[in-house]
């Protein structure tokens, strides 16, 4: 029998801290690499589809766990702790749970081991920042300013815009003339600029009524249904896995908790279990309660 978790508040202190950091604050020695190394190759070899992993992989592991990040953290009254760390080092990426005991750690399991995009990669986000710095500062210096486009004028002169005539050529007979064609012309333009508005605004409300009518409710994506044939002394962190693999949970580490917090991992039962892809976590949780279909 396991013995009963408690909530300590110094490890709690030390959840989403790097591991190395956390280990520092604890007085915990650090993971030895030798000791890392031999207890994940026999559970690399037992994973599906990493059975002939890479050579040094164990080790790239590793260093992925000491800068990886405390997701959850365990005490035991028989004095261990269990620590859930992600990492990531370059593209290789792990969930593991660490186990440590007076001052010794070991790898209890994998939870994941996968290796991401080169895309998601930390360098990789790092030089699509600088690129696009670059880039903005390109586009800013090539673009013209404005009134870039404007030649300069020697000092003393003033540019005239069309029609204007110099200060002091023009008649107060001609500026009365242009005034009362001003005052003439006013009410057509007026006229004009009233149909443009009024037409405007039947076509806008002729569009707004066309794109009323043909706006229609998005499809419902439909209901899939999984099947996971939970066999007699299988990890339930299997089912973890099984259920992140197809979106039914966000995280199999946090879902593991989960299970434990609300006591599922101690009912349930060997045997084959239904979820559907519009199920909530509770609801999956009351599956597992509820027992086996078959």
């Amino acid at each position: 029998m396991t013995a009963k978790n408690r909530v300590n508040p110094l490890l709690t202190s030390v959840v989403h801290r790097p591991l190395r950091k956390a280990c520092q604050e604890l007085g915990f020695p650090l993971p030895n690499r030798e000791q890392f190394v031999a207890d994940v190759d026999p559970l690399l070899k037992d994973t599906p589809g990493l059975a002939a992993h890479p050579e040094g992989l164990a080790e790239r592991l590793w260093h992925a766990v000491l800068g990886g990040e405390v997701l959850a953290a365990e005490w035991h009254e028989d004095g261990r702790m269990v620590f859930h760390v992600r990492g990531q080092h370059g593209r290789d990426a792990v969930d593991v749970r660490l186990m440590h005991d007076r001052d010794h750690w070991q790898v209890q399991a994998l939870t994941s081991v996968h290796t991401r995009p080169w895309h998601t990669t930390r360098w990789a986000r790092r030089l699509a920042a600088g690129a696009a710095v670059v880039v903005a500062l390109v586009i800013g210096y090539i673009l013209p300013h404005p009134g870039s486009g404007e030649k300069g004028l020697p000092a003393g002169e003033t540019a005239t815009t069309a029609g204007a005539v110099p200060a002091g050529n023009t008649a107060v007979g001609e500026v009365n003339t242009l005034a009362s064609r001003s005052e003439a012309t006013r009410p057509a333009s007026n006229a004009v600029a009233a149909n443009q508005t009024g037409s405007g605004g039947n076509q806008a409300g002729s569009n707004a009524s066309g794109a009323g009518a043909a706006a229609t409710p998005p499809a419902k994506p439909a209901v899939q249904t999984f099947t996971f044939n939970l066999q007699e002394g299988m990890p339930l962190h299997n089912l973890s896995v099984f259920l992140y693999q197809h979106h039914l949970v966000s995280d199999p580490v946090a879902f593991d908790m989960k299970m434990k917090d609300s006591g599922v991992d101690r009912d349930v039962r060997p045997g084959q279990y239904v979820f559907k892809s519009n199920m909530t976590e509770a609801q999956i949780l009351q599956v597992l309660k509820n027992g086996p279909s078959s």
